[in-house]
């Protein structure tokens, strides 16, 4: 899979290796893969909707910097979704982008000291996303990382060979997570995500989980951010980006980098 340099893999990799779930993800010096599935919702008999996996398996995506690609193995159990897998691939390695176009946005913006080749770094979905975001709230990265790693471990499902799904649709729904110290406020939230996938037809638009108790806009723009890789993401409210904005000193307009803010936020992310 071919990208357009400059590409940031370094960083990249970091920031993945930073918040990896042992099982669920993989990731060395020169390399990145994960466990997925693909989860539909159906009707039933009764006119309830339930939910299906129409495939799963896993990849590893290994970096080969001098010819600007990645070279991926895939296991898949059934192949007539391997096009959907390769697109989602490209989206969560962000192999699509013109980081040059991106960088004189930013300019425009004010922000200058760009780190080169910063790309996205997606989830391998939108509920994923919105699980991530909701157990991140106002915590550290490590502690949004130890209660991640406490859903999927105790609601995902587990193969013989050590490797571990992100937990069903129908599993986060149905779970009292009693087994994770959180407030119950941010239980129900978890909850209400879930439901609010298996019932609505609209859950894959984040704003309407505004309607939800216990979401609010940063969760739903960082679930944007890494769950559909929307590129024009500002976290204005983010404690990293006044942190960062801060510390550098800077007077930005981040409305001159639109439509490539996300790419502002996780420029000064980096420079924490």
């Amino acid at each position: 899979l071919y990208y357009r340099p400059p590409y940031d893999w370094q960083h990249l990799q970091q920031f993945y290796a930073a918040r990896l779930i042992e099982g669920l993800e993989w990731t060395e010096e020169n390399s990145y893969g994960r466990t997925f599935f693909f989860e539909d919702n159906l009707e039933d008999n009764t006119s309830k909707k339930n939910t299906q996996i129409n495939c799963k398996g896993h990849f590893t995506a290994h970096h080969n910097h001098d010819k600007h690609r990645f070279d991926v193995t895939i296991v898949i159990d059934d192949i007539s979704h391997l096009k959907s897998v390769v697109n989602n691939i490209r989206r969560i390695l962000d192999l699509d982008t013109d980081s040059n176009t991106i960088e004189q946005c930013l300019n425009s913006s004010g922000f200058h000291n760009h780190t080169k080749g910063l790309r996205l770094p997606g989830t391998w979905s939108l509920l994923e996303a919105g699980i991530r975001a909701i157990l991140g709230q106002q915590i550290s990265v490590v502690a949004a990382c130890n209660l991640v790693k406490s859903v999927i471990n105790e609601l995902g499902e587990k193969t013989t060979d050590g490797k571990i799904y992100f937990p069903s649709v129908q599993a986060l729904a149905n779970t009292d997570y009693s087994f994770i110290k959180m407030p119950g406020k941010r239980k129900e939230t978890l909850r209400s995500l879930a439901n609010h996938f298996i019932h609505s037809e609209s859950a894959n638009n984040p704003d309407t989980w505004l309607d939800l108790k216990g979401v609010g806009p940063w969760t739903i723009d960082y679930a944007k951010m890494r769950g559909l890789s929307d590129p024009d993401i500002y976290l204005i409210g983010d404690l990293g980006v006044k942190k960062a904005m801060d510390t550098l000193g800077l007077k930005l307009d981040p409305a001159k980098a639109s439509p490539f803010r996300s790419y502002l936020t996780f420029q000064l992310w980096n420079k924490l």
